[in-house]
């Protein structure tokens, strides 16, 4: 098994797999961070993820199939079932 690196998602507590492209939000809570941030540290926060930040204990958002992505594209659909070689 390759070594991961930390990366700023997966000290943000991402799972390992890092194979989470989209998350569910949650708003900024003082209290999930092991700092003490002053009223101003807090508000700046607020202002930078108004939309809040991941709740990693939620799972992922999944996305659509990769054939509704290459519809019309000109492309080929990416394969979705096993093909067994012999």
């Amino acid at each position: 098994m390759y070594p991961a690196y930390p990366t700023p998602r997966l000290v943000a507590g991402a799972p390992l797999t890092d194979d989470v492209v989209a998350c569910r939000r949650k708003p900024v809570n003082s209290a999930d961070y092991a700092v003490d941030f002053s009223t101003a540290e807090l508000r700046r926060l607020r202002e930078i993820f108004p939309t809040g930040v991941c709740d990693w204990s939620q799972g992922r958002i999944r996305a659509a199939p990769a054939e509704r992505h290459l519809a019309g594209s000109g492309r080929h659909a990416l394969r979705t079932t096993p093909v067994a070689h012999v």
